[in-house]
């Protein structure tokens, strides 16, 4: 029997989070770089879908600044938009409190019910 991890769909999704490999899109939140792939993105939220696909549907290579939005929030954020999972118990309050708001501005449905729950619990 082998010791060899099994891996799972879920984490070899995950592994792209966060990863400048064939990554189409940079994030840009104060002095930091966030790399994401479009392809997910627009999978997982219609506003991302607005914003990436011209009418002609294909994609275009965006380098997109994000002013208000913190830094820790947006890779969990991100790490549910890749994955669907998200521990919201090792997370500070002011941090799910984002992902919240995070969840509303992209429209990300199952992620800002599941936030409001823990919230509200």
């Amino acid at each position: 029997m082998s010791n060899l991890r099994d891996f799972t769909f879920i984490d070899d999704f995950g592994d792209l989070c966060l990863n400048e490999s064939d990554s189409d899109v940079v994030f840009h939140i104060g002095d930091t770089q966030v790399p994401a792939h479009e392809f997910v993105l627009v999978q997982r939220s219609p506003v991302f879908r607005k914003m990436f696909i011209k009418e002609d549907g294909k994609f275009k290579n965006q380098s997109i600044m994000l002013t208000a939005t913190p830094l820790e929030a947006f890779k969990q954020f991100l790490k549910f938009i890749y994955t669907g999972v998200i521990d919201f118990d090792k997370l500070l309050f002011n941090v799910v409190k984002d992902i919240v708001e995070l969840a509303f501005v992209y429209e990300v449905t199952q992620l800002k019910e599941w936030a409001i729950e823990h919230l509200e619990a």
